[in-house]
């Protein structure tokens, strides 16, 4: 069992992790709203500055923009 599990992230239930690299980890989540499963990106916090903003905020714009029923649909930007 991961030590995320039972914790929130902002509106979701998190049920564990789904994976992790040297800059993100993704989690398994719950939507309270909706009770639809839900993954969740988590950028590190190291990883993360003025400067690196807004190519996080133009790459979550690009996969928003997608509606495949192979390409995760993006839902918000924490």
């Amino acid at each position: 069992m991961s030590s995320t599990t039972g914790q929130r992230i902002g509106k979701y239930d998190v049920q564990g992790v789904l994976a992790t690299s040297p800059r993100v980890r993704v989690f398994r989540a719950t939507d309270t709203d909706t009770r639809r499963p839900v993954a969740i990106k988590v950028i590190g916090r190291q990883h993360l500055n003025a400067a690196s903003l807004p190519a996080y905020r133009k790459y979550a714009n690009a996969l928003a923009q997608f509606q495949h029923p192979c390409v995760a649909q993006f839902l918000e930007l924490l």
